[in-house]
C-alpha cells in the first residue's frame, strides 16, 4: 500500500506548485492595477478590475481543491493500510497548504496589497470525506457503503428531532431504519437508537479493531451520548422562517461525523461558544 500514489503525488504536487505561481503573479498584477493611475502601464477599467477579482476567487478555489486532493494523496502513499491513512486524515483534521488570496487597502501605506498566505483552521478547509472517497476510492473506508450509513442516520436523526419537536409536516422514509442492527422492539426514534446507528455510522468509516475478553472484536472507537448530543445539535440550526429548525444535508453529516472520530481519536472534548 505504501508509495502506491508516488507517481501521483508528483504530478499533483507540479499542479499545485503550478497554480499557487498563477494565483500569486495574478493577485500581484490586480493589485498593480489598482494601484495605477488611469492610462498607466498596467491599469484596468473598472470593469477589468471587477473580472480580474473574480478570477483571483476561481483561481484560490482551483488551488485549493487540488491542495486537498494533493494531501489525501500524500497520506494515502505514506501509509501502510487504508485504515491507517483514514486514521492519519481524521486525525489531522485540517487541510496543509490551503491558502486565502486578497487584494485590501492598506491603510499605513495607502496603497493595495496582494497576500496570498495560508489559510486558518476553519470548517472550509477540514477534510471532506465525500471528496477523499472521490480521490482515493472507497477501499480506504472500513466499508464500502460507508456513506449509505451517513444518509441513513442523517433521515434518522431527521425522525427523531420530529418527533421530539412534534413536527407533522416533514416526511421521511422510516423504512432507512434498516441500515442499522437495531433489535425487533427498538425503537428507531429513541436517543439509544441514535447512539447505536452513529457508532455503526463510525463502524463504516473507521474500525480500528479491538479485542474484548470474550473474544468479540469491537472497534476501539466507542461512541456515547456525549457524541450523540454533539450531532444532535450541530445537526440543526435556525431556520429561516419562524420557529423553524433547519437540518444538515448528508455531505455535512459526514463531515460532522468526521469531527466526532477526531474527538475521539484525540482525547478531546467538545467544547461551547456564545454568540
Amino acid at each position: 500500500m505504501k508509495n502506491k500514489y508516488e507517481a501521483r503525488v508528483a504530478e499533483t504536487e507540479t499542479i499545485v506548485d503550478g497554480k499557487l505561481d498563477k494565483l500569486i503573479d495574478h493577485a500581484n498584477a490586480l493589485a498593480k492595477a489598482m494601484n495605477a493611475v488611469p492610462g498607466e502601464e498596467g491599469s484596468m477599467t473598472t470593469s477589468e478590475i471587477d473580472k480580474a477579482k473574480k478570477e483571483l476567487k476561481e483561481l484560490k478555489d482551483s488551488y485549493n481543491a487540488s491542495a486537498e486532493e494533493l494531501a489525501y494523496l500524500q497520506w494515502a502513499n505514506e501509509a501502510e493500510t487504508p485504515q491507517e491513512c483514514m486514521e492519519t486524515a481524521i486525525r489531522a483534521m485540517h487541510i496543509p497548504r490551503i491558502k486565502n488570496a486578497t487584494v485590501r487597502l492598506e491603510k499605513k501605506i495607502g496603497a493595495y496589497v496582494a497576500k496570498v498566505e495560508d489559510a486558518r483552521p476553519a470548517p472550509t478547509n477540514r477534510i471532506n470525506l465525500i471528496h477523499m472517497k472521490k480521490t482515493l476510492g472507497v477501499e480506504y473506508f472500513a466499508r464500502e457503503n460507508w456513506f449509505d450509513y451517513v444518509q441513513a442516520i442523517a433521515i434518522c436523526f431527521v425522525n427523531h428531532i420530529t418527533k421530539e419537536m412534534g413536527v407533522a409536516t416533514y416526511s421521511y422514509e422510516t423504512s432507512i431504519a434498516e441500515t442499522f442492527s437495531f433489535g425487533e422492539k427498538a425503537d428507531p426514534s429513541s436517543k439509544n437508537s441514535m447512539i447505536k446507528a452513529l457508532q455503526e455510522t463510525v463502524d463504516a468509516i473507521l474500525f480500528i479493531p479491538m479485542t474484548k475478553k470474550n473474544g468479540d472484536v469491537v472497534n476501539s472507537i466507542k461512541i456515547d451520548g456525549r457524541d450523540y448530543s454533539y450531532l444532535k445539535e450541530a445537526f440543526t440550526k435556525e431556520g429561516k422562517d419562524v420557529a423553524e429548525i433547519a437540518v444538515k444535508d448528508t455531505q455535512n453529516t459526514a463531515r460532522l461525523i468526521a469531527q466526532i472520530i477526531n474527538v475521539k481519536l484525540e482525547g478531546k472534548s467538545y467544547t461551547l461558544s456564545v454568540g
